[in-house]
Formats: structure tokens, C-alpha cells, sequence
């Protein structure tokens, strides 16, 4: 890691600091809804009814895996390159390292903090991205990528890919029932509705 790189960014004043920790939060939070919201949504829609659920959700993974994975890697190689912490986990890391000493409470505590590792990994899986899941679960920071993490980074694509894929999946067949419960008159406003709305849009 580079050192001087490091330590200038956890010395910025914590003003500085919380300007750089929001700004990175919300513009992940952007991508991240742009991705999962909206892109996975309609990939997962068109594919399920196109190919019909088992079919379509195979390839609307087959599909949205691939991007996923160029992203994150995008992400980490981007992360390692500048050395900047503004998502905030280098410094959570640092809080539970220091820690972790060679006493009996600081052991238990290491215990206790390897096994929700665990969690960790499928929260962070599930409702962020397998960059965010890696970094935050790699050992040192800005060094580059180990067995262990590229285990991690593997893992997290396929489970968050998993996730959302029968998400919307389940989401998808859960709204096509209930609009089958509906009487004609009212299906047919809704489709009118949706015909209008695609309309407004350029694609």
C-alpha cells in the first residue's frame, strides 16, 4: 500500500472527509439503483415473459452476470488506483483491527467479528455489489487482490446475481397475478396506461 497516499487521506479534516464519504455514497447509490432497479427490472421482465420464468431468469442471469462483473471489477481497479477511502471501509476496518488483541476479550472479540464475516458477505452480497462486499472483507487496503478476496469477489457476483434475478423474478409474477385478479375494464386501463408511458420514452 502506499503509505504517504494512505495516511494523507485519513489526516484530511472530517469535514473533508464527510463531503468525501457522502459523495461516494450517493453516486454508488445512483449506479446502484440505476443497476438493480432499473436495469435488472426490465432485463428480468422482458426475458421472463419472453422465455418464461426458469428460462428467462437463467438468462436474464446469463445476461446481467457478465455486466456486473465489469463493473465491479471497474470499481476495484479504479479503488486501488486512487487510493482514496470515500466509501468508509478502510476506516471501519481500522476500528475493528485496533481491536483485536492477543488477550482473551480481544480473541473473543476476533471470534465473534470472523463470524459475522459471514453476514457480512451475503448483507453486502444482497443489498450492495460484489465490490463493496470485497473491499470491505479483504485483508489491507489498496494492496491489490489475494486468493481469498478473488473467493469473495466470485462468491458475492454469484449470490447477488442469485438474489436479484428471483427478486424480480418474484416480483414480476407477483404483479402479473394480481393484474390477472383484476376485472377486464380495469386490465385494459392499465395496459392503455403502460402503452401511454412507453410512448414518453425513446426506446
Amino acid at each position: 500500500m502506499n503509505e504517504s497516499r494512505a495516511v494523507s487521506s485519513r489526516s484530511l479534516p472530517w469535514k473533508t472527509r464527510a463531503a468525501l464519504y457522502l459523495t461516494g455514497h450517493v453516486g454508488k447509490q445512483v449506479e446502484t439503483f440505476l443497476v438493480d432497479t432499473v436495469i435488472y427490472g426490465a432485463v428480468v421482465t422482458y426475458c421472463t415473459n419472453r422465455f418464461g420464468v426458469w428460462y428467462g431468469g437463467f438468462y436474464a442471469f446469463s445476461i446481467m452476470t457478465p455486466i456486473t462483473i465489469l463493473l465491479c471489477r471497474l470499481y476495484l481497479a479504479a479503488y486501488d488506483k486512487l487510493q482514496w477511502d470515500i466509501f468508509g471501509f478502510e476506516a471501519l476496518k481500522e476500528f475493528r483491527e485496533e481491536r483485536m488483541g492477543a488477550g482473551r476479550i480481544s480473541r473473543l472479540f476476533y471470534t465473534l467479528v470472523e463470524k459475522s464475516d459471514v453476514l457480512a458477505f451475503i448483507l453486502l452480497s444482497v443489498f450492495s455489489d460484489a465490490f463493496q462486499t470485497t473491499v470491505y472483507l479483504r485483508k489491507g487496503s489498496y494492496n491489490g487482490m489475494s486468493k481469498r478476496d478473488w473467493t469473495i469477489f466470485w462468491g458475492s457476483i454469484a449470490l447477488s446475481n442469485a438474489y436479484w434475478t428471483a427478486r424480480w423474478s418474484v416480483i414480476i409474477q407477483a404483479i402479473l397475478y394480481v393484474f390477472h385478479l383484476l376485472p377486464e375494464h380495469m386490465q385494459a386501463m392499465a395496459i392503455e396506461s403502460l402503452l401511454w408511458v412507453r410512448t414518453l420514452t425513446p426506446f
